[in-house]
């Protein structure tokens, strides 16, 4: 994972947390929460990752599987946290809802982008 790969799906992970937040768990994160969130359930499930796909390289559809059920865990306690941090109240199902959100959104929207800045500034 490169740092700029690192940077847009830390970037995108707190604009999700930022609108759905409210939405999916009627927490208003603050900024400030909403990146480190994003900071922290970012590199944590990617060094956790890093160590499990060295542990099991010869599955590597298991390490992927685990590695995802992993940052998923990981994330939905942290937000968990972070809503709490904040006097709110996080239920155990609208976190791990966001944290869903979040891995997608890391799939679909945050590769998307980084292929596309990587063809601009390739030429």
């Amino acid at each position: 994972m490169s740092l700029l790969t690192l940077a847009v799906a830390i970037t995108v992970g707190m604009v999700i947390l930022l609108l759905f937040g409210r939405w999916v768990g009627h927490v208003r994160f603050s900024l400030s929460n909403a990146f480190w969130c994003s900071l922290i359930g970012h590199v944590v499930p990617a060094v956790l990752g890093l160590i499990l796909g060295y542990f099991l390289h010869d599955y590597l559809l298991a390490a992927l599987i685990i590695g995802i059920a992993i940052a998923w865990l990981f994330q939905t306690v942290l937000f968990q946290i972070a809503a709490r941090t904040q006097n709110d109240t996080l239920v155990g199902w609208q976190s791990g809802i966001l944290a869903l959100l979040v891995i997608i959104a890391d799939f679909l929207v945050a590769s998307p982008i980084v292929e596309l800045v990587q063809r601009a500034t390739s030429k």
